[in-house]
């Protein structure tokens, strides 16, 4: 006669999977680490490559729409890819793109090239923020607040160490710092085919019929408005801000680069303290209190009279600005848990618009204008925010979106 199953199978097959499910998440920290790491060498990059090439303020600010159109362009693919056929050929690809992307930004050797070759690397990160939200969302306990806040916060720790890397390798050569992330990013290869993967909710085949209605999904449509807002200050502020602080008060550029380290440290800061505080508050206080002090960060940063004012401004918006993209992604990705390819593609598209010209028509402002005035329209956009959020979260109370 047949036994019947052992009851203690289950936790048993859970410890044996532990292991690759802890290698999953090591793997996710780390290409978190490289993005941040990535995207945040363009802004202090720029007056390196505006010296090496002779370039204006608004021809080098090209390089932030092109690699932002190849964060867009990487997103749509890897969403489809990862609804459609799963996990694992998004994971690899994004290795390869990532390796490949800024290796060949430390090694173009024309300024043409290297602008051509920013559109890869914006692709090489489009791909890291698909595949680390879905597959630490497929693996998450069940509090996604916490679980993608903790992700990103190694965005905001290694985006510390970004400014610093140009800084002392300038004696050297300002393309190192690119180099070594694509040799890194190449090192990630073998990983992506060993590691587990969680068990996805499904595997839901892309498509206009699916895409569609969950973007004009109202409380889709309130979250990526929510992140358009986010990424236009978070690119312009930080895109800008060193060469804003060397142009207006001359500060050296090997010190002003500390005003991006300070903005990344809140953000990793801040994004600690919310995987402590989202058992503690709801998700709304923990977006909501926050916001409201960025519009009047932002006004400071425009009018301030010395760096040292900058400095301390920028720090304490990294810390009202930390919760917003993880926190309302996990918010998204709660509510439609069957389809996290889909979701990513629609919120992390209508992120890339934040990033494709705001940060260009800073540098036009800049040149045309001023400089204080190229940061002072990002007031506006600030004081938007928290009104977006508030009716966002009223409409995830309501429940009236279908998962």
């Amino acid at each position: 006669m047949l036994k019947p199953a052992s009851p203690t199978l289950p936790a048993e097959m859970a410890q044996e999977e532990a292991p690759s499910y802890r290698l999953l998440t090591f793997l996710n920290y780390g290409l978190v680490i490289l993005m941040g790491l990535g995207w945040n060498l363009i802004g202090p990059a720029l007056p390196a490559m505006r010296n090496e090439f002779s370039l204006s303020v608004a021809s080098v600010g090209i390089v932030f729409p092109l690699a932002t159109a190849g964060f867009a362009l990487a997103v749509m693919i890897a969403g489809y890819v990862v609804d459609s056929y799963g996990r694992r050929p998004v994971l690899v690809g994004t290795s390869l793109m990532l390796g490949l992307g800024y290796l060949g930004w430390g090694l173009a050797p024309h300024w043409t090239v290297m602008a051509g070759i920013m559109f890869f690397t914006g692709a090489g990160l489009g791909c890291i923020d698909i595949i680390t939200n879905v597959t630490t969302s497929d693996a998450s306990s069940g509090d996604r607040v916490a679980d993608l806040n903790r992700l990103h916060m190694f965005f905001g720790l290694s985006a510390v160490l970004s400014p610093l890397l140009i800084g002392l390798s300038l004696d050297v050569n300002w393309r190192l710092p690119m180099i070594a992330i694509g040799l890194l990013g190449f090192a990630c290869l073998p990983l992506t085919f060993r590691v587990q993967l969680p068990q996805a909710a499904s595997i839901e085949r892309l498509s206009r019929d699916n895409v569609i209605p969950l973007a004009r999904n109202g409380l889709i449509t309130m979250i990526t408005a929510v992140l358009v807002l986010y990424i236009w200050v978070e690119v312009s502020l930080i895109g800008w801000g060193v060469t804003y602080v060397t142009e207006v008060f001359q500060e050296p550029y090997g010190q002003s680069t500390v005003l991006v380290s300070l903005f990344w440290g809140a953000i990793f800061l801040g994004r600690l303290a919310i995987v402590w505080l989202s058992r503690r508050l709801t998700t709304e206080q923990i977006m909501q209190i926050p916001l409201i002090a960025s519009a009047p960060l932002i006004l400071v940063v425009g009018l301030a009279p010395s760096v040292l004012v900058i400095y301390a401004a920028v720090f304490l918006l990294g810390l009202c600005l930390a919760p917003v993209f993880p926190t309302m992604f996990a918010v998204a990705l709660q509510r439609f848990p069957r389809r996290p390819g889909t979701v990513s593609i629609v919120l992390l598209l209508g992120a890339a618009l934040g990033g494709l010209l705001p940060p260009y028509v800073i540098g036009v402002l800049a040149e045309n204008l001023s400089f204080r005035i190229a940061m002072l329209s990002l007031v506006p956009i600030a004081l938007v925010m928290p009104f977006l959020t508030h009716f966002a979260f009223r409409r995830a109370r309501q429940g009236t979106d279908a998962a």
